[in-house]
């Protein structure tokens, strides 16, 4: 058994969770449980880059953090130079002065091993190789180990903490996981210096199945690596699945990563965007790209927010032209302020409210106060000059919120009626990838004597972004 109690230290808050403060942690005393070791480390100093200096009965240990739950301190309370004890050869025959292994079976050997009693069974003796090899009954598990090294009382693996501490079909339980052990083995760390005590394991929550190492077990909150979210299982939580739509910004060479990473995934990539077929120089993490949606190609980006494109091609579906950001030649009454849609058919000024409209932002350049007495203003305005104001809570930039914000929003619903059969919705995901530069700078390629008044009204944008889109293509094109 293998238990450490952090409980009692003191935390502090990093963003939206919270974690150990070690720095305040020293002095504090951490209980634990290593087999049948019972007692108390002590937090003796702090270092930077997350290590620590423990004690236990005068014996003092540097270690990272991290270190300290899988249980890298244990030669703090066993004595490497004194781990046995006492090993009682006197039941094993001999034969011209040496032990007579094959006539041993049967036989019992006593031992004391770090505080612990008990004895050693021989069940059998068999040659590989012309090496001689015992195989040892210990609380009814079945050891091999070569009789060279029992005589020199290398009993770790057998006895104490080299012994296995869950049994094969064992079901481990518990609020946050569900496991039943498979089978287990030893098997060498990614360094391949240590070897480890390693489990395979059935999910019953996911029925994945994978290798954790033992002290992960106890320590870990999920086992579970796919409940964790650490890996994908295809047809399921794979990005081909989740998120298909990530896959136009993935070169050739990485297109089997959508099959292999889910849509949190911290792997780096270098994209492409889908719009202009631009790589862009610098990687960037999966997860970034399925959050905004966009991986702000230098060339086409147009700097409009997921929801923002969501509820353009929402409305485009209902058959309603909506003008984009309308400046004072459009609401000559707007005075400072900016407005995100506007309808001039019904005069419905349209509002698509983000996160910082609800809740505070670190490092959002106004406080909520300040944007919730701006957002009064704003539509004070728009009431005073006879025209209906909409806010639509955008708060999370993901397809299933804002769906049921759209369809739970009655006054949206009185103003346009519709059915939520009538609306594409995925195809409304799909259109926050596409630039609305790139389309502008392909019709006007296509069109060449169109004009800006012509544009203005195709793609509801004004003057001023419509030469900002032609200009910025131009020049990373080339042409």
């Amino acid at each position: 058994m293998k238990k450490i109690d952090v409980k009692n230290l003191p935390r502090k808050k990093y963003g939206t969770t919270t974690h150990i403060d070690w720095e305040q942690a020293v002095g504090c005393k951490i209980s634990f449980q290593y087999d049948q070791i019972k007692g108390q480390l002590k937090i003796e100093n702090h270092f930077k880059g997350n290590s620590i200096e423990i004690s236990y009965k005068n014996k003092t240990k540097k270690l990272r953090t991290n270190h300290l739950f899988e249980f890298k301190w244990r030669d703090l309370i066993y004595d490497s130079r004194k781990k046995l004890q006492k090993l009682d050869l006197k039941n094993i025959p001999k034969k011209n002065g040496k032990y007579d292994w094959i006539h041993s079976i049967g036989k019992t050997i006593p031992f004391e091993f770090n505080g612990v009693l008990g004895e050693l069974l021989i069940t059998n003796y068999i040659r590989i190789n012309q090496m001689g090899y015992l195989i040892i009954e210990y609380e009814k598990e079945k050891y091999k180990i070569r009789n060279i090294n029992l005589l020199n009382g290398k009993i770790a693996k057998i006895v104490s903490y080299g012994k296995y501490h869950y049994q094969i079909g064992q079901q481990i339980k518990d609020q946050y996981k569900n496991i039943t052990i498979i089978t287990r083995k030893r098997l060498k760390d990614k360094q391949g210096s240590i070897v480890r005590k390693k489990y395979k394991y059935h999910c019953n929550q996911c029925d994945y199945e994978g290798w954790i190492d033992e002290t992960l077990i106890s320590i870990s909150k999920i086992s579970c690596s796919h409940c964790a979210k650490k890996i994908a299982l295809r047809g399921k939580t794979d990005l081909n699945t989740e998120a298909p739509w990530l896959a136009l910004f993935f070169q050739k060479k990485d297109k089997h990563l959508i099959y292999t990473e889910r849509k949190n995934s911290s792997k780096k990539i270098y994209p492409i965007c889908p719009e202009c077929k631009q790589i862009r120089q610098t990687p960037m993490q999966i997860s970034t790209i399925y959050k905004y949606h966009s991986i702000v190609c230098p060339c086409c980006s147009d700097r409009v927010s997921y929801p923002e494109k969501f509820i353009q091609e929402f409305f485009r579906q209902l058959g309603v032209k909506l003008l984009y950001q309308p400046k004072k030649t459009e609401l000559n009454w707007c005075k400072n302020y900016y407005y995100d849609f506007y309808d001039p058919k019904q005069k419905v000024i349209i509002e698509v409210n983000g996160m910082h409209h609800y809740k505070e932002i670190k490092h959002y350049n106004k406080t909520l106060e300040e944007v919730k007495v701006i957002d009064q203003k704003k539509k004070d305005l728009v009431i005073k000059n006879n025209m209906q104001y909409l806010e639509i809570d955008c708060r999370y930039s993901n397809l299933e919120y804002i769906k049921k914000s759209l369809l739970n929003h009655k006054e949206l619903r009185e103003i346009y009626p519709f059915h939520e059969n009538q609306i594409d919705f995925n195809k409304c995901e799909l259109a926050t990838i596409k630039s609305i530069y790139y389309k502008i700078y392909k019709y006007k390629k296509n069109h060449p004597n169109i004009t800006y008044k012509d544009l203005e009204e195709k793609y509801r944008i004004n003057r001023y972004s419509i030469s900002k889109a032609l200009r910025r293509m131009s020049q990373y094109l080339k042409e």
